[in-house]
């Protein structure tokens, strides 16, 4: 099981989710963090083996069962696998940032966590940072003593993140960016694909290419494109079309960042034209 189980600092071990997908690269990353009380951040999509891996990850490191979950946010593939860690660890108590009443997609109690909350465990101090944008219910956590971050779908270790038309928010996202630049930097451990090693140019990188992306929607709708699916075709020409409904979520959000803004205009038909600001 070594290739799902990986050993990236003293103090952090990663465990696959085993949840391969077109947007999920090679699956989840499951992190458990702590060298004797582990904190486990996120758990998965709930795939069977997955229990199996979680086990064998904390036998190989003589850690008992985790009695705190942390979840970056309540997609599927981060927080469907909380039936998994309640066989693993009946009493773990579930913690994350709550949805707005009545949109929670799991019927799991969990205790709500608020922006610089504080976790600690064996030498490890794990503080909440509120990054909405992917989610409404997105955050990360900073891992101080090695000043790096649990970025969850904020950043990824390979290709871009989605901006759903659900629950996503362009400028939110833009801002959570933002906002992890405010800290000190070393790393990023990333819900999908590798560690990412240079934390502060990677998250520079994404604000740069979401800057691209809208000055290419801005002026496909000048040039008359006035449909999400019509700029996705123009724009995305480098993306296999299996992505593209994806891309085209994320294409909506610059729309509608950008008529919120005036730059362009929504029209009753649904299409868009350049606006006047």
């Amino acid at each position: 099981m070594g290739r799902f189980i990986e050993t990236l600092s003293e103090r952090v071990r990663v465990v696959l989710g085993q949840n391969p997908g077109v947007m999920t690269g090679p699956g989840t990353n499951t992190w458990l963090v702590g060298t004797q009380e582990p904190i486990l951040i996120d758990t998965g999509s709930g795939v069977p083996v997955y229990e199996d891996i979680l086990r064998a990850a904390l036998e190989e490191a003589a850690l008992p069962v985790p009695q705190t979950v942390l979840v970056t946010h309540a997609h599927p593939d981060h927080f469907g696998g909380h039936e998994t860690l309640r066989r693993i660890s009946p009493d773990a108590e579930f913690h994350k940032m709550p949805r707005p009443a009545g949109e929670e997609p799991f019927d799991v109690p969990f205790s709500p966590i608020v922006d610089g909350q504080i976790f600690t465990t064996d030498g490890c101090t794990l503080e909440v940072i509120y990054t909405p944008g992917h989610a409404n219910d997105h955050c990360v956590f900073y891992l101080r003593e090695e000043q790096a971050v649990f970025t969850g779908d904020l950043v990824l270790g390979m290709g871009t993140v989605v901006i759903p038309v659900e629950g996503g928010d362009m400028a939110d996202y833009l801002a959570s960016l933002e906002k992890l630049l405010a800290r000190d930097l070393t790393w990023l451990y990333p819900g999908h694909g590798p560690l990412v090693p240079e934390g502060r140019a990677k998250i520079e990188e994404y604000l740069a290419h979401r800057r691209m992306r809208e000055a290419q929607v801005l002026d496909a709708v000048a040039r008359g494109l006035a449909e999400p699916e019509r700029i996705v075709e123009a724009l995305y020409t480098d993306v296999p079309t299996v992505l593209h409904p994806a891309a085209e979520q994320s294409v909506i959000q610059h729309l509608r960042k950008l008529a919120s803004e005036g730059r362009v205009i929504r029209r009753r038909d649904g299409r868009y034209e350049a606006g006047r600001a």
